[in-house]
Order: structure tokens, then C-alpha cells, then sequence
């Protein structure tokens, strides 16, 4: 597995910076060390210990811009497998999202969003009083 760098000292030189220490810093930092780049993670605190220690799991395709949604859909093909190539947990599971819609401009959104969902084979649904 390849290592991370651990600067000692401010001569470090490394081929990139990654600001946080979360479950995207730590896969963006694990993918550029395993490609033989020199990468220095840096975290305000504990490694995986500030938000992804406890958000919502913003880790998510729904609602996104349309140009966001395929990196998201190759970032969660990644999460999915990271575990068995690190042979290690890193408590990550996918789960579904729900949003409730208090608000005309909510609900006009999430309409919008219902082609761009097709488009990409998202499984999304609009729940109302109807259905």
C-alpha cells in the first residue's frame, strides 16, 4: 500500500497538497500516492474525525448540477470498492437520501430534476399526498 507523506519539517517537497482529512481528501490522497506522486494530507484535526465523522452523507447524485453527476457516479464506484482493496472498513455504506419539499420553489426544482435523473439512470421518485 503506498505510504503518505509526514512532513517533519518545512523542506517537505511535495507533488500535491490535499486540505482534508475526510473520506474525499483521504481517497484523493490514497489514488495520487498509489500513482507514485509525493502527497502531503493535511487536517485541521484527527484524520476522518472532523465532518465525515459526522455529516449527513453528502456523498450523493441526487439534486446535483447535470455536470456534476457522472464524477459522482465514478467517486461512489470507487467508495463502493475501497474496502476490499484496502482490505480494511472504512464504515462507509450507501444509503438513500429523502428531502422533504416545504415550498413551491422546492418542488419546482425537484421536478426539474426528474429528466436529468432519467438521463443518468438515477432511481428517483417525487412522493405526494397522491401517491
Amino acid at each position: 500500500m503506498p505510504q503518505l507523506g509526514r512532513a517533519t519539517e518545512m523542506t517537505c517537497q511535495f507533488d500535491t497538497v490535499v486540505i482534508g482529512g475526510g473520506i474525499v481528501g483521504t481517497t484523493a490522497a490514497y489514488y495520487l500516492a498509489k500513482a507514485g506522486k509525493r502527497v502531503a494530507l493535511v487536517e485541521k484535526g484527527r484524520i476522518n474525525g472532523e465532518q465525515s465523522s459526522r455529516n449527513w452523507g453528502a456523498i450523493r447524485t441526487q439534486g446535483r448540477h447535470p455536470s456534476e453527476i457522472p464524477m459522482m457516479l465514478d467517486c461512489l464506484q470507487i467508495w463502493r470498492g475501497i474496502e476490499a482493496e484496502l482490505n480494511e472498513s472504512v464504515d462507509w455504506r450507501q444509503q438513500g437520501q429523502m428531502r422533504v419539499i416545504y415550498d413551491r420553489g422546492m418542488r419546482d426544482r425537484a421536478e426539474a430534476f426528474m429528466p436529468i435523473a432519467r438521463e443518468f439512470g438515477l432511481t428517483t421518485q417525487l412522493l405526494t399526498r397522491a401517491k
